[in-house]
């Protein structure tokens, strides 16, 4: 927060004796003079401030009533850590707007919360978001980023070795409406190997065979057990059965192929 502190201007010191009086005349024109410098003073530095705003501002502090929000540049994969290997917590479209929280002393990650104003909050990386860098700087420092180096390869564990049939097995564990019928899915890695850094495809469509999406998540990295929530940008706007897939052209290697595919029934408006 910017403070100014304005100063008074002082005129020069006078001392009055018998010699030097000066009729009340002489005294009322010093007491001009003195309070036009003081205005001048004023207005000189009141003119270094009125300038036109900058482009880029720094964002409201929490606790304000208004949130600093911004959009989703591309579809971000929301993780628990500011670092590529940690856990998938969600993972957004493009177009959505969340709140920006805070940065990494880099630069490279940004905390943000989603939706705006909610208690839900992980690490994007920056590029995600539509931010210019100076708006970035802005933002305060919760954190430095996190470079996890590879793990390294343990002897006698090479392509011949069992290890190397670890696969991932991906199952939808979950689907919701939110209150403006947005659809999310919740997907998680059931299998003994993990998910590197892979785009998910999802196919969504009604009973009826309408589609009402095809899309995919950014890279994603989900080792055994874990899940990640997927907000899509498709709206339901009617209740009824639909069938939601994921991976429908068998991009990801699985170590089963036959349970990726979910038909649900989606009350809208049901809470």
């Amino acid at each position: 927060m910017l403070c100014y502190n304005r100063c008074g201007v002082a005129g020069p010191r006078r001392t009055l004796t018998s010699q030097y009086f000066r009729p009340p005349l002489v005294a009322g024109l010093a007491i001009v003079l003195v309070a036009g410098v003081a205005i001048g003073a004023i207005a000189l530095f009141d003119d270094g401030d009125d300038g036109p705003a900058p482009a880029l501002q720094s964002p409201t502090p929490a606790g304000d009533s208004a949130m600093f929000t911004v959009p989703v540049r591309s579809t971000a994969n929301v993780r628990a850590e500011p670092d590529r290997r940690s856990r998938v917590v969600a993972i957004l479209p493009g177009g959505r707007e969340v709140e920006a929280l805070g940065r990494t002393a880099d630069g490279a990650w940004l905390r943000i919360a989603h939706p705006p104003g909610s208690s839900v909050s992980g690490w994007v990386r920056a590029e995600s978001l539509a931010l210019e860098r100076a708006t970035v700087d802005a933002l305060p420092v919760l954190a430095t980023s996190v470079v996890t180096p590879p793990t390294p390869e343990a002897p006698g564990t090479a392509e011949t070795g069992p290890a190397a049939e670890l696969l991932p097995d991906l199952m939808i564990a979950d689907v919701f409406l939110f209150a403006d019928g947005r659809l999310a899915l919740a997907i998680r890695n059931v299998g003994a190997g993990s998910l590197i850094e892979r785009e998910v495809p999802i196919y969504i469509a009604s009973a009826s065979g309408d589609i009402l999406g095809v899309l995919r998540t950014d890279p994603t990295t989900l080792g055994p057990g874990g899940s990640a929530t997927v907000v899509t940008s498709v709206i339901v706007t009617s209740t009824g059965n639909y069938r939601i897939e994921i991976d429908r052209p068998d991009e990801i290697r699985e170590s089963e192929e036959l349970n990726n595919s979910l038909s649900t029934l989606l009350v809208v408006g049901g809470g």
